[in-house]
């Protein structure tokens, strides 16, 4: 059954609703759009995901078709107050199946792939990567004799890779691969490395973070099992980090003098490693940005979803921030997830960590008493005025999803602001013919189509 509201706020509409299962709330939703009609494709509807009795939840990959993967916390009979066991699941948009293995005391699943799901458990003190096809009744421990401790990342469905403590590989973990069997696990570690840790697979080629002898973080690039580890690390950048794979690019993170100083989102060129693209918005309030995956719908960086998340000043000048899910869709539209986050759970973090097949966005968010709940971001129809949609509701540089008094005041700020002030780039949404995209030059074409697209 269904219980719905709907609270009113100057011109926007907020409407939320509680999904309710055998008297127990399952999924609880909101959508924002302006009165007039949900704005442009960058519009999203959170919804609240937390299996009965849930404590609290996280949702860590995505899966196929609809649904993710993570782990959820139930309480246990114990002297010790607050006693809980966290256990894996998938989450197939409607039901969750539950993929803890018996006698573990603790399971968590990172990332589903073509039938397979992996991560880790542990029955006492070392982690045990685990490998899944749908079932608790499924599971395989990667672990073998060579590892004293090990995490499963990610999987293609035939290559599982993470991360294992081993034998012989001194006090870090190392980037390790498995193809779904104990034996099969081998160290994909780079010699020149102190440690690493494998985060992705895609069509056999594999992603890794290290660290150096320096202690520095560098990003690092397999195209195969069979081939050498490649530094990512080009001149610029003190550190860099890597997440994912998508159309020939690393997704992940870097900062240096390449970056004016802050961490920024970036890709890289696994072909041309100099050459990178930063996703960092030009929003003044988003101090740093971090990745987490990206899943491609098309051929183009244009028709990728990336997803990750920012650190937020929300009071300009105070150098205090909280860290908001974010998204990109394309290297340069950029959504604040976190705003769309339902109300009256006073959510103070989020991070958006995965992208399933069919758009919709998956990842956790807590709330001022540091309680966690997975999220789903579902993606909205557009409806054409993705133009005009380029601050939030408060009037903050940024696409939110809906079109509202703060894209007015942001436009109109900007458009009379002097010639040299760069924040006054925010109203460049055309050129001089009206024709979407910026030309750096603030004039009537940028005029026309701001209102062209509100009026669609």
């Amino acid at each position: 059954m269904f219980e719905s509201g709907r609270i009113y706020f100057g011109d926007l509409c907020m409407s939320g609703r509680a999904i309710t299962v055998g008297g127990r709330v399952v999924l609880s939703a909101v959508l924002v759009s302006l009165a007039g009609g949900v704005c442009s494709a960058q519009s999203y509807s959170a919804a609240i995901i937390n299996p009965a009795g849930s404590l609290e939840t996280f949702i860590r990959g995505g899966g196929q078709s609809a649904g993710a993967v993570g782990s959820y916390s139930l309480p246990i009979e114990s002297p010790i107050p607050d006693s809980r066991i966290v256990r894996a699941f998938v989450f197939d948009g409607s039901n969750v199946v539950d993929l803890h293995p018996t006698g573990f005391s603790a399971s968590y699943a990172n990332r589903s792939r073509n039938g397979q799901q992996v991560g880790f458990g542990f029955t006492s003190d070392p982690n045990i990567a685990l490998l899944w096809t749908g079932t608790a009744e499924s599971v395989v421990q990667l672990n073998n004799s060579e590892t004293l401790s090990a995490v499963a990342s990610d999987t293609d469905g035939q290559t599982q890779v993470g991360a294992a403590r081993t034998i012989l590989g001194g006090p870090l973990d190392n980037a390790y691969a498995w193809q779904g069997t104990p034996e099969s696990g081998r160290s994909i570690h780079p010699p020149t490395l102190f440690g690493s840790a494998a985060f992705a697979i895609r069509d056999g080629a594999i992603v890794e973070t290290g660290e150096d002898f320096g202690e520095m973080r560098t990003g690092v690039y397999w195209p195969s099992l069979n081939d050498q580890g490649q530094i990512v690390r080009p001149d610029g950048f003190d550190e860099t980090f890597l997440y994912d794979l998508v159309l020939g690019y690393g997704f992940g993170e870097g900062y240096g003098s390449a970056t004016g100083g802050p961490r920024h989102a970036m890709l890289f060129n696994l072909s041309n490693f100099s050459d990178t693209i930063s996703l960092h918005p030009a929003d003044p309030s988003v101090i740093n940005t971090y990745a987490r995956s990206a899943r491609a719908f098309g051929t183009t960086l244009n028709d990728v979803v990336f997803v990750g998340s920012a650190a937020v000043e929300d009071i300009p000048g105070t150098g205090e921030t909280d860290e908001h899910a974010v998204a990109w869709v394309g290297p340069t539209t950029f959504v604040n997830l976190h705003r769309l986050l339902p109300t009256g759970f006073n959510f103070r973090y989020s991070v958006a960590q995965a992208v399933d097949e069919s758009g919709k966005i998956y990842g956790f968010a807590s709330d001022l008493q540091g309680l966690y709940v997975g999220v789903v971001w579902t993606p909205q129809t557009s409806t054409g005025c993705s133009p005009a949609d380029i601050a939030n509701t408060d009037g903050d540089p940024g696409s939110d999803g809906a079109v509202d008094n703060g894209d007015f005041s942001a436009f109109f700020t900007a458009f009379f602001l002097s010639g040299d002030d760069p924040a006054r780039l925010i109203a460049d949404v055309a050129n001089t013919d009206g024709e979407p995209g910026a030309d750096g030059v603030i004039d009537n074409g940028d005029f026309t189509l701001f209102f062209a697209g509100c009026a669609n």
